[in-house]
């Protein structure tokens, strides 16, 4: 639903009018996407859009809709439905229907003369193919009644709608510029992303630490939607620190003059009510989680006070307002983005099949007034490759509890044969299987299609199990099942996506089989979501090279890309290659005495706090026992494989700034404290990198180099060049924070000499300089630092 300023009318669709029951229970939904073919073979109907004005409670409404099946016989319009349901239903055909009959009873609006119509309603047994019609004669007053009572219901928020755009809207649009001068390249980039956003394009920009990227794409994201472009502003993260920085900067916006309001979306677990009660893969259902089912009322209430008192809302505010009103904070947040105009939430809820937030993303009646502003965006593609793989395992059907007492039941049946389909699939890893010393199997099998029928027996379990967990009543001792459940459903989700850019992977080892759906590139998943909004543009500072990024995220044809130089004075960095040693796996214990001499060579210029980076945990760790045994007197910091939160804190707080001493971290690149982590000004004053960062190899990242050399592109590069690249920028991008800071970068590998990689270097990398030996390097190190 949303205000339309040019017509003055609260626009809202019909299926926003009548929206699903949420939750699992509901047994009857449309069949996705139904064939206008098959309908027209069934009822004779085609589909038709709707339009329809009218006024109610002092607001103008445009409702529009789509009905997929319409025919006119003598003067009377016949409205066909098809539904899926393995029961007889009464209560079809439902309310959506009823509405679109009333909408083209009335021509398209309200002050028309009525025409006879009558509702037809199929219904189609999924498991027997048999098919129920079901035809009603309805009255105007009859249809009528249904109408406004749906319409009615969203009349409050209607009202508001139109009285914030009347009043927001103006102020969004002259908003001014919340700092009082512009940084270098700040101008360019909002020049840039709004006409991307006019455009309908897709931006892929490159923007050096310190250009002040979240305010340079929420700036003129803010005006767009202040001048009536778009509904709402998506801000996509990786990370819950950037997603603070991108509230505090909507917050400066709003403080200039955009009184929008500002919504964060926690994770469901992250803020649950009910951690200490329920185990993390129990679902949410009546009899565990108090919150399951809540009045409308309550939520409702919880809302308003929300509204009333705040426009930023933040967990805290969130969690406080649901523990007091006795909702689900999860829920709460949902429902409140549906009066916020900035959204800042992580990846998956726009992009994650199961996650995404569906009542903006899978509307069937178009694609939404939205734009996407997607930070960090070099962890896009992995993530996207995550959430489109799955794997099933055969041990996850062993040992659930509460199976005991459903012997005999089709549960038991279901499960048992789920369990068999998975063990026979050991057949297809025959050539490729050898057994180790203590006599246990060990096998692989790769496809680009999938096996016949692979889904069958987990879709027929998945039904078995969801009235189960989700019915109201439902039996809490079969909570058991939640875990295999959310397993099966994610399998299934990937199974529906399976394409060319996917592979099928089965492995045995020992008595386990394993089943994987790989997401090999995710360009064309996030192209589709893409396509249902206005625009994106993609950010970060190291998106190199840039159309690699733009072809792996979905750019297509309608990307445009820009890259910016880095705002501070390049004097102020210094960048330095050793060109002479192999870090390649097979050279490492040799190259070793060398590495630490130019660690030693780099640290030697000043005092400070230093961070090497090495591109695995076991040769990091044998680096820093050969540093520590060399140079005693240097207090030396080494990363540790699953550290907590709380450790990885203690980890940097130990970069104290001014303190006198030398230190060095030794830290695995790639990991967690290569990238995201702030260390200004003298906490951290230099990094050596050794290696290039590239991924390890691995039959995923070779398959997925086969994948992309089949399709025409440099499959090495896609798959191990580019990615170990954006790790080293990453890295090296932790050193110069703000335009007084000082400090160098060391890259430590011959290949940085090649062409390849002298192409990839930023900008503000030309003047990197070239060393063979220790003693050439610590004379210009000193140097540096006397300047």
């Amino acid at each position: 639903m949303r205000y339309n300023p040019k017509t003055r009318r609260v626009e809202i669709s019909v299926g926003e009018l009548c929206p699903r029951k949420a939750g699992r229970d509901d047994s009857v939904a449309d069949i996705p996407e139904a064939d206008p073919k098959r309908l027209f073979e069934l009822t004779g109907g085609v589909p038709r859009n709707v339009l329809f004005d009218i006024s109610c409670g002092g607001v103008d409404f445009r409702v529009t809709g789509r009905a997929e099946a319409v025919s006119e016989v003598g003067g009377t319009i016949r409205v066909s439905g098809l539904y899926f349901s393995r029961e007889n239903l009464s209560r079809l055909p439902d309310d959506r229907l009823l509405c679109l009959a009333y909408m083209l009873s009335r021509g398209g609006n309200s002050d028309a003369s009525w025409q006879p119509v009558e509702i037809e309603a199929l219904i189609l047994n999924p498991d027997t193919g048999a098919l129920e019609r079901v035809v009603k004669q309805k009255t105007a007053a009859e249809l009528e009644v249904v109408f406004m009572r749906r319409l009615t219901k969203k009349l409050g928020e209607a009202k508001v709608l139109a009285e914030r755009a009347r009043l927001v809207l103006p102020g969004a649009a002259a908003v001014r510029f919340p700092y009082p001068r512009l940084r270098q390249g700040q101008e360019a980039m909002m020049r840039t992303c709004y006409s991307a956003f006019c455009g309908g394009r897709r931006l892929f920009v490159q923007a050096p630490t310190g250009i002040g990227k979240t305010v340079s794409v929420l700036y003129p994201a803010v005006k767009f939607l202040g001048n009536g472009h778009c509904d709402k502003i998506f801000y996509l993260t990786a990370k819950t620190s950037t997603q603070a920085e991108a509230y505090r900067a909507a917050g400066l916006l709003f403080s200039a003059g955009a009184r929008l309001r500002t919504l964060i979306i926690t994770a469901k677990e992250n803020c649950c009510l009910c951690r200490g009660i329920r185990a993390p893969d129990m679902p949410c259902m009546p009899g565990i989680c108090p919150y399951a089912d809540m009045p409308n009322e309550k939520m409702a209430a919880a809302v308003g006070r929300l509204l009333g008192l705040q426009s930023g809302f933040g967990p805290k505010a969130i969690i406080a307002t649901a523990k007091e009103f006795g909702v689900c904070p999860y829920e709460l947040s949902l429902e409140l983005s549906e009066h916020c105009e900035i959204i800042v939430a992580d990846y998956n809820y726009a992009f994650a099949p199961l996650v995404k937030l569906k009542r903006y993303f899978d509307n069937p009646e178009g694609a939404g007034r939205y734009i996407f502003l997607i930070d960090e965006a070099h962890n896009l593609a992995d993530r996207t490759r995550e959430m489109y793989s799955a794997e099933l395992c055969s041990s996850d059907f062993a040992g659930l509890p509460g199976m005991a007492s459903c012997e005999g039941s089709e549960l038991h049946k279901a499960l048992g044969e789920a369990a068999a389909r998975l063990r026979g699939l050991r057949r297809l890893c025959r050539k490729d299987l050898t057994y180790d010393e203590a006599g246990l199997e060990h096998g692989f099998y790769i496809a680009r299609e999938l096996p016949e029928g692979l889904d069958s027996p987990f879709r027929d379990l998945c039904r078995e199990i969801e009235p189960r967990l989700f019915k109201t009543g439902a039996d809490p001792t079969t909570a058991g099942l939640a875990p295999l459940y959310r397993k099966l459903l994610r399998f299934l989700t990937v199974i529906d996506c399976f394409d060319e850019s996917f592979l099928f992977f089965c492995r045995v080892e020992g008595k386990k089989t394993f089943v994987s759906i790989m997401c090999l590139d995710p360009s064309e998943i996030l192209a589709r979501q893409l396509d249902r909004i206005q625009a994106a543009v993609f950010f970060s500072a190291t998106l190199t090279p840039l159309d690699y990024f733009s072809d792996i995220l979905g750019g297509g044809e309608k990307s445009e890309t820009l890259a910016l130089a880095s705002p501070f004075d390049i004097t102020h960095l210094f960048v330095a290659a050793v060109d002479n040693i192999s870090t390649r796996y097979e050279d490492r214990e040799k190259s070793l005495p060398a590495i630490i001499a130019y660690i030693a060579a780099a640290l030697s210029g000043r005092k400070g706090n230093y961070i090497a980076y090495f591109p695995s945990y076991e040769f990091m760790e044998r680096a820093a026992a050969a540093f520590s045994a060399k140079y005693p007197r240097v207090e030396v910091l080494i990363q540790k494989k699953g550290m907590s939160r709380e450790e990885k804190e203690a980890f940097l707080d130990a970069f104290r700034a001014e303190d006198s001493k030398m230190r060095v971290g030794f830290c695995v690149l790639g990991g967690s404290f290569s990238e995201g982590i702030d260390l200004p000004g003298s906490r951290l004053i230099g990094v050596i990198i050794v290696g290039v960062g590239m991924p390890g190899i691995s039959n995923e990242r070779n398959i997925m180099r086969d994948y992309y050399e089949q399709n025409q592109r440099p499959g090495f590069d896609y798959a191990y060049t580019y990615p170990g690249m954006n790790n080293v920028l990453q890295a090296a991008g932790r050193v110069i924070r703000s335009e007084t800071d000082r400090g160098i970068v060391l890259l430590i590998d011959d290949r940085y000499a090649t062409p390849k990689y002298a192409a990839m270097f930023p900008e503000h990398w030309r003047h990197i300089r070239h060393f063979t030996s220790p003693l050439a390097l610590r004379a210009a190190v000193i140097d540096f630092w006397k300047g």
